[in-house]
């Protein structure tokens, strides 16, 4: 099983300061996110999110507020014909030391128990920050670095786009089954 590991904040729905989490009514999309998260399905990709939720455990943001929010979008999702597959995310403070705070391999790792049939040579990450290029270089995989802070790694498996759509094309023109086989997958 192919799949697409994207991050939330700033990949998905715009990055907020963490104080204006806990006043938002809901989490608007970046433009193009529909458009590339069908393309995405198309390709063969399960989608999964994983995303640092920190603002939780630093008591900006509660429990329930996270759930509604996030739920939400699920629901905008599933209302625009896309299917997650499921969310993994680190509800700790940043100094708490936990196992599942990016770029810790602890979401990838629940991820792969929920998931064995995972192949993760074939999968990729899609974020927008330094931790999420790291965690995609911990596992092997293809990552896509979005602008925002994802500018200080640099690795043959991070490549840069300005948009979730940009990565599409590269997708597009190889099926990460082998380094030398290069197919279009709708084919």
């Amino acid at each position: 099983m192919r799949i697409a590991f994207l991050d939330r904040d700033g990949t998905l729905v715009p990055e907020q300061p963490d104080d204006v989490w806990s006043t938002l009514d809901r989490l608007d999309l970046i433009p193009g996110t529909t458009e590339a998260l069908k393309s995405l399905q198309l390709l063969g990709y399960e989608l999964i999110l994983i995303t640092n939720q920190y603002p939780i455990g630093e008591g900006v943001l509660t429990q329930s507020r996270y759930d509604e929010l996030a739920q939400g979008l699920l629901d905008v999702f599933t209302d625009n014909g896309i299917d997650v597959l499921d969310v993994f995310y680190c509800p700790h403070a940043r100094g708490d030391g936990c196992d599942c705070i990016k770029p810790r391999p602890g979401l990838i790792q629940r991820a792969l128990e929920k998931y064995p049939a995972t192949e993760l040579e074939r999968s990729i990450l899609i974020g927008d920050s330094d931790s999420d290029m790291e965690l995609a270089i911990h596992f092997g995989m293809k990552a896509f670095a979005l602008p925002g802070s994802a500018q200080a790694v640099i690795h043959p498996l991070v490549n840069r786009v300005e948009t979730l759509s940009d990565v599409l094309p590269q997708l597009a023109t190889t099926t990460n089954d082998s380094p030398d086989q290069m197919t279009h997958p709708l084919q």
